[in-house]
């Protein structure tokens, strides 16, 4: 456990374990430079692991002795994530010379690219830098976290946590197209056609693409305002409450859609179907703007990565496939067979093909304002805007200097090292 206290003694930041980092007063001891917060001045004197804390936009920094300062305030979830998930992007050793760096992952979700990376010591070495793995349930917050520095890479992140999060001020780098929202909306036996959800209680993952999605289906079919759709943080949440019949829905991937079908649900509509109506939800990686320009090669190495991923995601052979979906499974906490058959159906509705990959990020024209990225963007944009999501308009001039994709391209043309 973690406190802080401010009794006039000590003002402890401590770790109730053998070792301890703690927080006291200016003039105490002997660590050098303190820096100022709140009108009063403390040190950190730390004998546990070293790690990088930056709280609400302090300064971060490590002492030669590896001693790390940080602000005495009450630690938000943002900066427990850096303590617990570990060495936000910098290294916190003179005596290191690997770059670090966090990345997301999701928890008890279908495989993806970085859990594939996650759990393959071959591409590991491709990333180049020794990555912490956090779980995260919704982009949003995670989004928040980055921008306080206690996450490098975010993946996952469908189209209105990245609109919005722009809006709002975030500094980040669309760097890679993971995947296509493959989800479905899978209802009680009584709902049989998009009129019986009126009065109706659906849920969905809060702020996310595939609410983007719903929403959008629903105002097609005249609907908008008429069922109850209620934004959820997790993954797991919507299966219990469907199973415990406190709701009639969710719009959920397709591993909680598996479940809730075998919980006496059935399918009314996926994912695929509502993009044609324009209504698509794409997940990128996003990578913080500063640590992308201090190590540019962690975010190649990523990206090389991710397209070695990908392509053992497409192999033609399943026995390929399914090993790095079994393998997946450590990561995520799926069970191995729920994690091949969602690893399968994404291979089917889901990954991005290689070969498609460039034409996200640039049009036919080379330019990356008509790429299929920017183009999903406005859209979006024009979505949040009607419900009220963000307050001013985000223009393709605004979203183009965030979409870099200069990664992917070096990676599809012969840019990555050769794997052993």
């Amino acid at each position: 456990m973690w406190r802080v206290r401010d009794d006039g003694a000590w003002n402890p930041l401590e770790q109730t374990s053998p070792n301890s980092c703690r927080l006291r007063p200016d003039g105490a001891g002997r660590w050098g430079p303190a820096i100022a917060v709140q009108a009063r001045r403390y040190r950190v004197a730390c004998t546990c692991r070293p790690f990088i804390e930056n709280v609400r936009g302090a300064e971060r920094y490590t002492t030669p002795m590896g001693r790390t300062k940080l602000p005495h305030r009450m630690l938000s979830l943002v900066s427990m994530l850096s303590i617990l998930g570990a060495l936000g992007g910098a290294q916190t050793s003179h005596a290191q010379t690997e770059p670090t760096t966090t990345i997301s992952y999701w928890n008890h979700s279908s495989p993806s690219q970085e859990s594939v990376i996650a759990t393959s010591p071959a591409l590991l070495k491709v990333l180049g830098a020794k990555p912490t793995w956090v779980p995260i349930d919704a982009s949003p917050p995670a989004i928040a976290a980055m921008k306080a520095g206690s996450f490098d890479f975010i993946t996952g992140v469908g189209n209105p946590p990245v609109v919005s999060g722009l809006a709002n001020g975030s500094d980040f780098k669309v760097v890679y197209l993971g995947s296509i929202d493959y989800v479905e909306l899978v209802v009680t036996k009584a709902i049989t056609k998009p009129t019986d959800l009126i009065g109706k209680n659906l849920v969905d993952l809060i702020g996310s693409s595939e609410d983007y999605a719903l929403r959008g289906w629903l105002k097609v079919n005249n609907l908008q305002g008429k069922v109850n759709v209620v934004g959820l943080p997790g993954l797991t949440t919507p299966v219990a409450a469907f199973k415990a019949g406190r709701i009639d829905g969710a719009y959920v991937d397709y591993a909680a859609a598996a479940q809730i079908v075998k919980d006496g649900g059935h399918v009314l509509v996926d994912s695929v179907q509502i993009a044609k109506l324009g209504y698509a939800g794409i997940n990128v990686t996003i990578v913080r703007t500063r640590f992308a320009q201090q190590h540019p090669e962690v975010v190649q190495g990523y990206v090389c990565a991710a397209v070695a991923a990908t392509k053992l995601i497409e192999s033609p052979h399943k026995r390929v496939r399914d090993d790095v979906f079994k393998a997946s499974a450590a990561l995520t906490g799926q069970p191995i067979d729920q994690a091949i058959a969602t690893g399968e159906q994404g291979v089917v509705g889901g990954f991005v093909p290689l070969s498609q990959e460039w034409s996200y990020f640039a049009g036919k024209d080379g330019k990356t304002a008509t790429g299929g990225i920017v183009r999903n963007y406005l859209q979006t944009v024009s979505f949040l805007l009607q419900n009220g999501r963000i307050h001013s308009p985000v223009t393709a001039g605004d979203l183009v200097p965030h979409i870099d994709g200069t990664y992917v391209y070096k990676a599809l043309h012969g840019g990555c090292p050769a794997q052993h």
